[in-house]
């Protein structure tokens, strides 16, 4: 072949590649190309559809919309329900919307009257109580008047504390010493209490009045607010009094049954004396030692003849317990009564009954 033909032949065929390359590269551009083009029309045909589509939902779907709202509404009532039980049951009786100083004044003297009259007779062949006692209401007990925004809590705090320590007289104590609360018309825990729950603040020596008393260091501060979504309030009492440790464990157990829910918050136990021993048992101190030697000479001495009857056991050995041996303690107790709702201590208490 000659030299030309040659050159012609290859020319051809790198002609002929060119050739079916670029038709192979145009072929796969147009299917690209319709590739796209039928994807943006159906883009645009369901934008399309989106503008002539009615926004609104169906009437069915309005239906159940309102259907599961009244469901979640008649849920969140409920759950409401559920949370303020007892919690209002201190306002019974009571029409909190036109609750006076006066009326909390009246309220005051029958309320603490009827607690001292109820006070059991201890083992002295005297009450319990002291004959001028305020039960944590010192600062009225000169007869000054209360403030009208400060009322409705202060029945409440009334009724709490004649619940209370009614509780303690059901306990079985031996003396009641001083009764606190927070004192919230006059700074709270700036108010501390005396033995019979007198303030410092109102101590006062107007003819020796009602509540004359040394002073203690029993007060009460008020709790820091908790934080959470379901709005509450607490109330906080003190209370000081002397009985042995199966009273204290009752009044304990007494607290954590009550309505509205409340909690001991704070206790402390001192002893008012040793505990008693009886006649005998003076030199017996050391009755882990004596109990020891007793027994090395039981057994040195001989056996018991068959068919007697055993031999006693040593007196140090023979322990005698009981409450009546124990010394009654006195007792420091603090009590937080919590109240769930947004007015706890407003007005609309259930059982308000309406005064004519």
């Amino acid at each position: 072949m000659k030299k030309n033909q040659l050159v012609l032949a290859v020319g051809g065929g790198i002609s002929a590649v060119l050739v079916l390359g670029s038709a192979v590269l145009t072929w796969v551009g147009m299917s690209g190309a319709g590739k796209a083009r039928k994807a943006r029309d159906k883009a645009f045909a369901n934008l399309s559809g989106v503008y002539r589509s009615d926004p609104f939902p169906s009437a069915e779907n309005v239906a159940a919309a309102r259907d599961n709202l009244a469901d979640a509404q008649d849920w969140a009532a409920r759950l409401d329900e559920w949370l303020v039980v007892g919690t209002n049951d201190w306002a019974q009786g009571v029409n909190l919307r036109r609750a006076t100083p006066g009326e909390f004044s009246s309220m005051r003297e029958e309320t603490l009257q009827g607690l001292f009259d109820a006070a059991p007779v201890g083992d002295d062949g005297a009450k319990i109580v002291p004959d001028a006692f305020a039960f944590g209401f010192q600062l009225y007990a000169d007869g000054e008047p209360a403030q009208s925004l400060h009322v409705v809590r202060l029945i409440r705090q009334l009724r709490l504390t004649d619940k209370l320590v009614r509780m303690l007289y059901d306990s079985g104590i031996q003396h009641l010493d001083a009764v606190a609360r927070i004192v919230f018309e006059q700074g709270g825990a700036d108010a501390s209490s005396d033995e019979d729950g007198r303030s410092r603040r109102s101590r006062r020596s107007r003819g020796g009045g009602r509540g004359a008393a040394a002073v203690s260091d029993l007060a009460v501060r008020a709790p820091a607010p908790v934080p959470g979504a379901v709005p509450s309030d607490v109330e906080r009492f003190g209370f000081r009094f002397v009985a042995r440790e199966k009273a204290v464990l009752d009044f304990v157990d007494r607290i954590d049954a009550m309505s509205p829910w409340a909690c001991v918050s704070g206790l402390s136990l001192e002893k008012t004396g040793p505990d008693v021993v009886f006649p005998g048992e003076e030199n017996e101190k050391e009755g882990g030692r004596r109990a020891k030697a007793d027994k090395t000479k039981e057994e040195a001495a001989p056996a018991a003849p068959p068919g007697a009857p055993p031999k006693p056991a040593p007196r140090a050995s023979r322990m005698v317990s009981g409450p009546l041996r124990e010394a009654p303690v006195r007792a420091t107790v603090f009590v937080d009564v919590r109240f769930i709702g947004r007015e706890p201590s407003a007005a609309g208490a259930a059982g308000e009954e309406e005064e004519e």
